[in-house]
């Protein structure tokens, strides 16, 4: 044979061997002796590849072939054991389908890129705002770490008209620097963004929308770009189409339909070039070989430069993160956020992995006779692992598919409630490639990790060990920290620390979903409008908000009406600020609304001491405020609030303003999802007040009469009255605060599922080992009943081994539950804070371990009742 012959037959030889056991045995010898003549006869280069490539497909077809006897063989057996099939599937579909969906969410949020942006991984953003003359010092400095710096306020509302004459609509937008697009390196849709533009003051403000407002307000008409619009009454010219899918550089935070030049005038208060105000966000890119680290600490000795004064509990004033993700945190702050859902999706999944690989060790003992009996025909131990991890496989595989169709289910729950997110909120949650990758790969895992270990332990029995065990008169020896054991107590660990955190979340949530709002939300409606963005001036905006309520309240049908800051029991944006009596150096955190007058009595809220604000006190100047009952409490707990002075403070180097107490009300709600009303002031909403720009707008409250439509009469009032007004967020109180509690009772719902399943799930495996066990002492305990043992002997007997591995893992799981708290202390402080629950509340733990012991103790007691009417004559028969 030539050298160059060799290779063939070393490869062809080296294939044979590759095929199945059983094949090689039975044709192995053959196969090699037509290898060897084929090659015998000095055969062409062509010939000796045809010959390998021929043998690696039939290495793949034997393999293929018995892997599908294999996988024949393990759905009969399984159709012959289907509670053990449907249980272990349920098993892993539910932990596969707590994984999946957790994963997707963050996979969808927090680790993609957006679109439209160019080498999106080396765009960095900080957490901080900074005013605009700073983001120009930064940028402009030598010693700063980025090679291109750009940034944008982010959430700003437009009032939109795509004609001159056409209604108006608000939009989100952004206010960006001229060179945003180009630092971002977007390439445009179509036209292009700001640089050059911006600068020639013969021309009309440019403006960059998104592709999706170009689809929905125009059609997708090809001469859109040189359009004017109108900007909160101001013309601008469409200079650009941003690419399909680009929102923003942070689109769940942020997201944007149009974009305007920062140095544009007339669209915020004061010019942003001299603003001190830190309104923007900052993105760019980092020069080569700097690392974040040492770029937040160029900016930190940048930013003390720009303002000296110092800022407690900040280790950098300017902390960087990922730029161009569509929910974007700090590096250390991932793991805060992924914590506790992490920590839930794997407390999951490792139950149920136990939960199964015990059913399968306890299944696999009782296979020993047909393992044996399949070695002494000539299986060998891969190929009986092999059939084990396939049985693995399907009911993995089986669960996998459930478990993608709750994740598919969940996604389509998660797209109605992005629907409720506001405007400037935009995420999809959609099923990709990498979803079906994880799906795959977790499948995998839960084969190997609940497969592997009864399947070697079971093919490590021999032979003749196996045929004689049905015959074998000696009692069975038992190791308390046996495999099976083991597994056991690992799930009952997991389960109650499972339990734990879910009853924690679930404590918290109850206490949020307390609704009693203190005051009664039918028949009680909010309407927003935003008169400065719909082109009117100050003092216009500022007489007509005045006049409004008194306008819409002669409608028919209408009761009262009147103007705040925000809607009634809010989700959020309600301000706040800090208070004291005069004189004190103790301040109070409150939250702080700005109410017009009639406020309270269209909300129905009494004031209980003092009197309410009368109009003089909505004029510029006026002192009068009202503060709730929880406020009152607190700072005067013995004394009489009314005509006291009380000092608010507006800023750390700002004078404080002198106010004083006209009135108390009863408490009531400002936020929606808090513990309790907590303490409030209310101050007068007055001309200077109302002729400020606000992103929120200004809010209606409008009581109708009993059976009328809510807004109808409203909303009408306004639009015949005031042709030019944009009229958005109209909405019912009571339709608002349902549609969130049922979020609210839908987490609900999932965190208590969770946690049920954990503790079913466990209670199960327990119950399984304890009759597993039962059914291989059923000799010896016939044995001890012939003896003259009592029913209540033998079930202390049964019952022993299954409360200690209660016992033991009921300890192991409180100990894992207060170290996940302590590495999730942060993420669980906040949750705290928010709902003022404990983690460490004697009800949650003391209650935890108890509901866990009894249904454990339940699940031990079956198996152990059922022994104690064993009949020793069958027993001993066996």
């Amino acid at each position: 044979m030539s050298p160059k012959q060799d290779w063939s037959a070393r490869l062809s030889r080296w294939l044979i061997d590759r095929y199945p056991a059983e094949f090689q045995r039975a044709h192995g010898p053959e196969l090699r002796d037509a290898s060897a003549w084929m090659l015998a006869d000095a055969p062409s280069p062509r010939s000796a590849v045809r010959l390998v490539a021929s043998l690696a497909w039939g290495a793949l077809v034997q393999h293929g072939s018995e892997f599908a006897a294999d996988v024949r063989y393990a759905c009969r057996t399984l159709r012959r054991s289907k509670w053990f099939a449907v249980c272990a599937a349920l098993s892993f579909a539910i932990g596969i389908g707590t994984v999946l969906p957790i994963y997707m969410t963050f996979s969808s949020t927090l680790f993609r890129n957006v679109e439209g942006i160019a080498a999106p991984e080396k765009v960095v953003g900080a957490m901080q705002a900074v005013s605009y003359p700073s983001y120009q010092h930064l940028r402009e400095s030598p010693q700063s770490p980025f090679a291109e710096l750009t940034a944008y306020m982010p959430r700003v509302p437009f009032g939109f008209r795509a004609t001159a004459g056409g209604a108006s609509e608000r939009i989100w937008g952004q206010l960006s620097a001229p060179n945003y697009f180009d630092v971002l390196r977007i390439s445009m849709f179509r036209g292009r963004g700001f640089s050059g533009v911006e600068a020639d003051p013969s021309r009309l403000t440019p403006a960059v929308i998104s592709h999706r407002l170009w689809q929905t307000r125009f059609g997708e008409q090809p001469d859109t770009l040189g359009r004017q619009v109108q900007l909160n009454g101001q013309p601008v010219e469409i200079t650009g189409i941003a690419p399909p899918g680009f929102a923003g550089s942070s689109p769940l935070i942020a997201a944007a339909d149009v974009w305007i030049p920062a140095t544009a005038q007339g669209f915020t208060e004061t010019p942003v070039a001299s603003s001190k105000v830190n309104a923007f966000q900052i993105a760019g890119r980092l020069r080569g070989g700097v690392s974040k680290k040492r770029a937040e600490e160029i900016l930190d000795s940048q930013m003390r430069h720009l303002d000296p004064q110092p800022k407690p509990n900040k280790q950098h004033r300017l902390q960087l993160m990922p730029g161009a993700r569509v929910f974007a945190v700090p590096d250390s702050m991932v793991p805060l956020v992924v914590g506790l859902p992490g920590a839930i999706a794997i407390l999951t999944l490792w139950i149920a992995c136990a939960n199964v690989g015990a059913m399968m060790l306890a299944r696999a003992a009782s296979r020993r006779p047909e393992v044996a009996v399949r070695a002494a025909l000539g299986a060998g131990r891969g190929r009986i692992v092999r059939q084990l991890l396939t049985e693995s496989l399907l009911l993995s595989v089986a669960g996998a598919a459930l478990g993608l169709g709750l994740t598919i289910y969940s996604l389509q729950r998660s797209t109605k409630m992005v629907d409720m997110l506001p405007g400037y909120s935009r995420v999809d949650f959609a099923m990709g490639f990498d979803g079906l990758l994880v799906t795959f790969g977790t499948a995998l895992f839960c084969t190997l990790l609940c497969g592997l270990i009864p399947a070697w332990q079971v093919s490590r029995i021999g032979v003749s060990a196996a045929l004689k065990s049905a015959t074998d008169p000696a009692l069975p020896h038992y190791r308390w920290f046996s495999t099976r054991n083991q597994l056991i107590l690992q799930q009952v660990a997991a389960a109650l620390c499972l339990l734990l955190l879910c009853g924690y979340m679930l404590f918290g949530l109850r206490s949020a979903a307390r609704l009693d709002l203190g005051f009664e939300p039918a028949g009680l409606g909010t309407i927003s409008i935003d008169p400065l963005r719909d082109g009117f001036t100050p003092g216009a905006a500022a007489d007509l908000l005045a006049k409004l309520p008194g306008e819409v309240a002669e409608s028919a049908g209408v009761r009262s009406a009147a103007l705040a800051e925000n809607t009634p029991a809010a989700m959020a944006g309600v301000g706040s600020m800090r208070v004291s009596t005069r004189g004190s150096k103790q301040t109070v955190r409150v939250a702080s609304l700005h109410i017009g007058e009639g406020y309270f009595a269209t909300l129905g809220i009494p004031i209980l001491q003092g009197r309410t604000l009368l109009p003089a006190d909505h004029r510029d100047g006026a002192t009068a405020v009202l503060i709730n009952q929880a406020l009152a409490s607190e700072l005067w707990p013995a004394g009489d609030p009314v005509g006291q002075p009380l000092e608010v403070h507006l800023g750390d180097h700002e004078p404080r303003e002198q106010h004083q107490v006209a009135g108390v009300v009863k408490d009531f709600r400002t936020q929606l999802l808090q513990p309790d009303a907590g303490a409030a002031i209310f101050l007068p909403l007055t001309p200077s007040r109302l002729g400020q720009m606000r992103t929120e707008g200004w809010t209606l409250v409008v009581r109708v009469a009993p059976g009328a439509p809510v807004l109808d009469a409203a909303r009408t009032a306004i639009t015949a009255r005031h042709a030019g007004l944009t009229v958005f967020n109209a909405n019912s109180v009571q339709e608002s605060s349902d549609r969130t509690m049922a979020l609210v009772k839908e987490t609900f719902a999932v965190y208590g599922g969770i946690g049920l399943f954990g503790l079913l799930l466990s209670a199960v495996g327990l119950a399984g080992v304890t009759a597993y066990a039962v059914a291989l002492r059923t000799r010896e305990i016939g044995i001890r009943v012939a003896l003259g043992a009592r029913g209540g002997q033998v079930m202390r007997l049964v019952l022993r081994e299954g409360l200690a591995l209660l016992a033991v893992g009921a300890g192991l799981g409180l100990g894992l539950a207060l170290l996940v708290e302590r590495v999730l202390h942060g993420y669980l402080k906040g949750f705290a804070d928010l709902t003022r629950v404990s983690f460490t509340d004697p009800v949650l733990l003391g209650g935890g371990c108890a509901l866990m012991a009894l249904l454990c103790i339940g699940a031990c007691y079956l198996p152990a009742r059922r022994a104690t009417r064993i009949n020793p004559v069958i027993a001993l028969r066996e």
